[in-house]
């Protein structure tokens, strides 16, 4: 029961994260500057540039894009373990308490009351 609960609300959860992060991309690609059209010296530049000045740009931008991804690939690695490693917790500790009881005792709080 206490499973289905934690799946259920992983399940929201990343169902939430998901469409949070659709909204927010969306509205960056809707964004103007996001295409580097707001900026006419970048533009300027880039366009004069000989095919070495191209690929030199091509090299910048790979250059300055690998730390950040990085970084974010790192902290969702890490994220990710901590999840995995605390649902096993739980389920260390679910499981101790389910299987506390002998096999064919239940606990009085689940006997029905009589009267």
């Amino acid at each position: 029961m206490l499973e289905r609960a934690a799946i259920r609300l992983g399940c929201r959860l990343a169902a939430g994260l998901a469409a949070a992060f659709a909204i927010f991309a969306t509205l960056i690609s809707l964004a103007p500057a996001a295409f580097a059209q707001g900026c006419v010296m970048c533009y300027t530049s880039a366009s004069a540039a000989s095919k070495r000045g191209e690929r030199a740009l091509d090299h910048a931008i790979i250059a300055l894009l690998l730390p950040v991804l990085s970084l974010f690939v790192g902290i969702l690695v890490f994220a990710w373990r901590r999840s995995r490693a605390a649902s096993a917790r739980s389920a260390e500790i679910t499981g101790v308490v389910a299987n506390s009881l002998p096999e064919n005792e239940l606990p009085l709080s689940w006997l029905p009351h009589t009267h």
